[in-house]
């Protein structure tokens, strides 16, 4: 994500203004690299996860599978190296400068929407936090429809200016 965000300044200039737009896991992304505190105006996470851990675990747990989660973690780190602990966009966050939008879908049973709510309570910058009505998950740009999503992420931005 720093690659493009440093090559989308290369060849549109400094002068721009750069967000990045992320849902679910785009989201997480979208998040994760603000610990790195690139240049960005800022950031829409719709439906984003605190911690990829605790969004497994959750879903294994609600399942009556709790268990399965080491194994499951183990293997990530055995195979792709990752530990999925320390894919933790509330980690990221705690610091962050750049204005955020929280989107989240009330109905969302895959990513509930606490997790944007503890994500809204965690950011440390300028944000906002809107809870879609009858919103499954990634579906708040269907349930509100593209004119009013649009709008919503317009009227954030205008509201940093």
């Amino acid at each position: 994500m720093l690659a493009l965000i440093s090559y989308t300044y290369q060849t549109f200039g400094e002068t721009i203004s750069l967000g990045l737009h992320g849902e679910s896991m785009g989201s997480a992304i979208s998040l994760s690299v603000l610990d790195k505190h690139p240049k960005l105006d800022f950031v829409v996470a719709d439906c984003g996860f605190t911690n990829l851990y605790d969004l497994t675990e959750g879903a294994y747990r609600d399942n009556h599978l709790g268990f399965l989660i080491y194994g499951v973690n183990a293997i990530t780190k055995w195979g792709f190296g990752i530990d999925m602990t320390e894919t933790s966009p509330i980690e990221s966050i705690k610091t962050n400068q750049v204005p955020i939008l929280f989107i989240h879908g009330e109905k969302d049973n895959f990513i509930k929407p606490e997790n944007s709510q503890k994500l809204f309570e965690a950011n440390a910058s300028k944000d906002q936090l809107v809870i879609v009505p009858k919103a499954e998950h990634a579906s708040s740009r269907e349930i509100l429809g593209e004119e009013a999503y649009t709008d919503l992420i317009k009227n954030f931005i205008n509201s940093l200016k």
